[in-house]
């Protein structure tokens, strides 16, 4: 095999690896709505879910984005752990789906020869357009791209049977077994896609380099080398991402264990199948075989997921600081599920600042410096991780859902910091004045609480933006009247200009708490 032979496979590898990232990311593009959809809409049981991680992975090919959007959903609250589970659990079958698009279209009706249109066509698109047909572009580049890559990397092995004898590592005794495991395993963590590298078992073993047993090998060291990569996303990680990862980690190392140790008497019986059933070609066969593996890890664990959640609880303790529990760094790359977790937690924040404010003015003052912090703190998190997230002007809703989180952190910070001035705390509690005035302020507490946890229709913010005017037109004029009575000597210049910063104080939390839960509920165009 001469070094041209050799870097024609490199070249070859690295154009399908562009080719598989480029119709992921284009698919996302296309479909990330509607399959983000599909997934937080996940109200049925786990067969429902493990179905829907299923359709969602093939339709993407992307098992990594389903996890990122399902620990994204997990966090937000969507969806539970054990959905959860059964989603990457589908997802694992769902990503097969690119072994089986090369098998046919790849190898058996090879349309690598259309290869280079495909990639024309959608570089043409790419360049003429900037909305949804750009993706489209992508898509159809990144297709032809896939296959022209798997031509090119043909090519290159062609003359690999003549330089290297595989034959001596046959893969029936455990040793060789190992070996073929290992260079599996290694390959994945190299290409960083156990779908690349089951990909290149195929064309390898189409190049008669390989025979079946040897490529069946290589694709279980595959599977169980996918779990690497994303062990580093665990790594400062929030409790639920860690343990979605651990579950998936165990998937695909337990049955990678189990069929490595059963291979030499499944193999034959597999062989045997397949061709009862005419499929004759090693290809196909290993494609087979390569579902087969995640389907066996399936009926492994989705019958004992719910075992399985209560023990991944007891590995990984729920953050201390819980109002920003959820806020996680692998979820801020899907500005969707980013967002919306950000809202939520926005929330949650919001409803521990209510509280404090109905603290603060019925006398019960204690631990507020404490929580003030905490909120504050909360708020500051919140902000780090939105700065991560971009959204695009393209995506109108989301853009307008993404700009009215930030409105309400702001709204949110500016109460935290009136929260501060003690003086007109202190007046507000002890003052006799303006009863109210505090009583439809404390009303306003009342229905923005209620609103934000049942996350109630526009109706509900209409009624609390009710009460924040009345707090405005009340201000206005018990100022007329503290000035009146100042003028009639009854009050003193100074007392009259601390009721009078006291009601503005008021009005002003008034109208932050209306507009924090205006755009927590009802998100879109507003810029206040």
């Amino acid at each position: 095999m001469a070094l041209q032979d050799i870097i024609t496979a490199i070249g070859g590898t690295g154009i399908l690896l562009l080719g598989i990232v480029l119709m992921s990311e284009s698919i996302q593009k296309l479909a990330g709505p509607r399959f983000r959809k599909i997934l937080s809409n996940l109200t049925g049981g786990r067969m429902k879910a493990l179905l829907t991680g299923m359709l969602v992975t093939t339709i993407i090919q992307a098992s990594s984005a389903t996890a990122i959007a399902t620990i994204g959903f997990v966090s937000a609250g969507l969806i539970t752990m054990s959905q959860a589970l059964a989603v990457i659990y589908g997802a694992n079958v769902g990503t097969t789906a690119t072994a089986w698009l090369v098998t046919f279209f790849g190898i058996q009706y090879s349309i690598g020869q259309f290869s280079l249109l495909f990639v024309a066509c959608g570089v043409l698109l790419k360049i003429l357009y900037a909305d949804y047909r750009s993706d489209i572009g992508s898509l159809l580049a990144g297709f032809g791209l896939l296959f022209f890559g798997i031509t090119i990397m043909r090519q290159g092995l062609s003359q690999l049977p003549q330089s290297i004898d595989f034959a001596i590592v046959t893969g029936h005794s455990f040793s060789d077994r190992f070996i073929l495991f290992s260079i599996g395993f290694l390959l994945t963590i190299l290409m960083q896609s156990s779908s690349a590298a089951v990909v290149l078992a195929l064309v390898t073993l189409n190049s008669h380099t390989i025979n079946l047993f040897q490529a069946q090998v290589l694709v279980i060291g595959m599977n169980a080398g996918k779990s690497v990569p994303i062990l580093f996303a665990a790594i400062g990680a929030t409790p639920d991402t860690k343990r979605i990862i651990v579950a998936d980690v165990l998937f695909n190392t337990v049955t990678a264990l189990l069929l490595f140790l059963v291979l030499p008497q499944l193999s034959p019986l597999l062989s045997l199948l397949c061709n009862a059933m005419r499929a004759t070609a090693p290809e196909i066969q290993l494609s087979v075989f390569h579902t087969l593996f995640n389907i066996i890890g399936v009926l492994l664990f989705f019958p004992f997921i719910s075992p399985c959640v209560r023990f991944l609880k007891t590995l990984f303790a729920d953050a201390a600081l819980y109002l920003t529990q959820h806020l996680d760094d692998a979820i801020a790359k899907t500005p969707a599920i980013a967002v919306e977790t950000a809202r939520r937690t926005v929330v949650d924040i919001a409803l521990f600042i209510i509280q404090i404010l109905k603290d603060m003015l019925q006398q019960n003052s204690s631990d507020i410096v404490r929580k003030l912090k905490n909120a504050s703190l909360a708020l500051e998190e919140t902000k780090h991780f939105m700065s991560k997230v971009k959204t695009s002007l393209q995506q109108k809703q989301l853009y307008d859902e993404h700009i009215s989180v930030l409105h309400a952190i702001d709204h949110l910070n500016s109460i935290i910091e009136a929260c501060e001035e003690a003086h007109n705390i202190t007046i507000l509690k002890n003052s006799n004045n303006f009863v109210d005035m505090k009583w439809n302020f404390n009303n306003e507490l009342n229905e923005s609480e209620k609103a934000l946890r049942s996350a109630s229709s526009i109706d509900s913010v209409e009624k609390i933006q009710e009460l924040s005017q009345y707090l405005a037109n009340a201000r206005k004029l018990e100022r007329v009247e503290v000035l009146k009575k100042t003028a009639a000597g009854l009050l003193d210049s100074h007392t009259a200009l601390d009721y009078i910063e006291a009601i503005r104080f008021i009005d002003r939390l008034g109208y932050h708490i209306w507009r924090v839960v205006r755009h927590c509920i009802a998100p879109g165009n507003s810029n206040y």
